[in-house]
């Protein structure tokens, strides 16, 4: 699935979600937002953004990621 960040100053913004890093060329990077493709290896846990190389922010909720259904 798809996953939207929205704020302020997400420009050079770096995606994780629970740690796992997002796929930068599934990802768009704007001032207002960041867009990517959720990772099939993520879990569920924290959003975080770090912008700059050292400031981060972190979700207050959780993220929780399903697994899509097997069909065989």
């Amino acid at each position: 699935g798809d996953l939207l960040v929205q704020g302020n100053n997400l420009t050079d913004g770096v995606l994780r979600i629970n740690g796992t890093l997002v796929d930068a060329s599934r990802t768009t990077v704007r001032d207002n937002e960041i867009r990517t493709v959720v990772p099939l290896n993520a879990t569920s846990g924290r959003v975080t953004v770090t912008v700059f190389n050292d400031l981060t922010a972190i979700s207050t909720d959780s993220l929780k990621v399903v697994a899509q259904p097997l069909v065989a």
